[in-house]
């Protein structure tokens, strides 16, 4: 430790036969809120369910939520009466690594920015309340909102090498369904 002042360093080193993975390094001052311009709010998708946009009013029936009671409503009408709201899409995001070839121009430091710089920016915006996937050329983790799935991308991350990805590599992904942000433009973007 170097607590408090820095005066000293003290480790200690042993062998052991256990694997750790490392995942890439999380960088918290990069300011993607900046470089991105994205919806704050999730979609409506014209249909009756959960959500906040308003939707109609109907009669209130046993099992519905006290919550969803529009009281100002019921006083006019004389007896219960329910806001109904408008189903939302769930925010999703797809962080897309782009093809093989171009991570093989990198160098190793490179390459363990361009992955920080990912992994940074999947966990911001998972905590801005988006479900997140990746791809990569065959590789896909579809969009979850659950710690499980970055904890899978990360492992994916932490794994990566570009030449083993090149041999493997069967072509762009047709996986995206929905919003993508290219990884190595969003790196670039951030140096």
């Amino acid at each position: 430790t170097e607590f408090p002042f820095g005066f000293f360093s003290k480790y200690a080193s042993y062998e052991t036969d256990d694997r750790f993975i490392v995942y890439p390094k999380l960088v918290r001052n990069i300011a993607f809120s900046e470089i991105l311009r994205r919806g704050e709010r999730n979609v409506p998708l014209a249909v009756k369910g959960r959500g906040e946009s308003f939707w109609g009013m109907r009669e209130f029936t046993l099992g519905d939520s006290p919550k969803s009671i529009a009281w100002k409503s019921s006083a006019r009408q004389g007896r219960l009466m329910i806001r109904e709201t408008e189903q939302e899409s769930e925010k999703k995001i797809w962080l897309d690594m782009g093809a093989a070839s171009e991570w093989m121009a990198l160098s190793a430091e490179q390459t363990d920015a361009a992955l920080s710089c990912g992994v940074s920016f999947l966990e911001w915006m998972f905590h801005q309340g988006y479900a997140v996937g990746l791809t990569f050329e065959n590789n896909a983790f579809r969009p979850a909102a659950n710690r499980y799935q970055l904890r899978s991308i990360y492992e994916f991350m932490a794994g990566f090498y570009a030449k083993t990805a090149q041999e493997t590599a069967r072509g762009k992904s047709t996986f995206v369904d929905g919003e993508s942000v290219d990884l190595l433009a969003l790196w670039k973007g951030t140096n």
